[in-house]
């Protein structure tokens, strides 16, 4: 399974029956907060690659924004598995 099929919305765990999913949260939970309202599988988030865990967040971004999403730079060499710039590990998106 790819790491990135494993994202879910407070809204789809909450529809999936779960009333409080921020309580799935933590070393020993099961949920992995990327962003305010978009969770990832904790055990697929811990083993992922640098890489992997990085086009999460940025799937996790596209979640909760709303409109026309573009991402540049290295959000975007990353979602298209293009090599990174060189630059370093980038700081945000």
């Amino acid at each position: 399974m790819e790491p990135e099929a494993s994202l879910f919305t407070s809204r789809e765990l909450r529809r999936a029956g779960e009333e409080h999913p921020e309580r799935r949260l933590g070393a020993s939970g099961d949920l992995e907060r990327l962003r305010r309202g978009v969770y990832a599988d904790a055990g697929t988030w811990r083993t992922a690659s640098f890489d992997a865990q990085y086009r999460m967040r940025i799937r996790a971004a596209a979640a909760r924004l709303q409109g026309t999403v573009v991402f540049s730079h290295e959000s975007a060499l990353r979602l298209l598995d293009l090599p990174p710039s060189g630059r370093g590990r980038p700081s945000c998106m």
